[in-house]
């Protein structure tokens, strides 16, 4: 019933905020590739939370996507403050997926960035 009255809501005012709430009750209840999808639109409408890349990167990842998962990190990791501590452990984190893509030069950049 909360996914049918978040489809809803997110369909009346299809805000950033409305689309990120729908995509976390997908998660919570398992519908991994709706959720993806729903994150991503909910990244890409005002107002957009910055947490949103965070759920997205995580359920991208979930679902094996490395590359969605590393991208919404790195759009993630451009809202924080560089100096930031999350934002070292975040460069980290896209420091790991892109050598998982086997893309070691933008590994190394991260890596770099992740020991600021």
């Amino acid at each position: 019933k909360a996914i049918g009255a978040l489809q809803h809501a997110a369909s009346m005012e299809p805000t950033g905020e409305a689309l990120a709430l729908l995509g976390e009750a997908r998660v919570d209840a398992g519908e991994l590739p709706l959720a993806e999808g729903t994150l991503q639109q909910a990244t890409q409408k005002p107002p957009v939370d910055r947490g949103t890349f965070l759920r997205l990167a995580h359920t991208a990842e979930r679902l094996g996507h490395t590359r969605g998962a590393r991208s919404a990190l790195v759009d993630y990791y451009s809202l924080l403050d560089p100096q930031d501590r999350q934002a070292l452990e975040i460069a980290r984190r896209i420091a790991d997926l892109s050598t998982q893509l086997g893309e070691l030069r933008p590994a190394a950049e991260w890596a770099s960035r992740g020991k600021q």
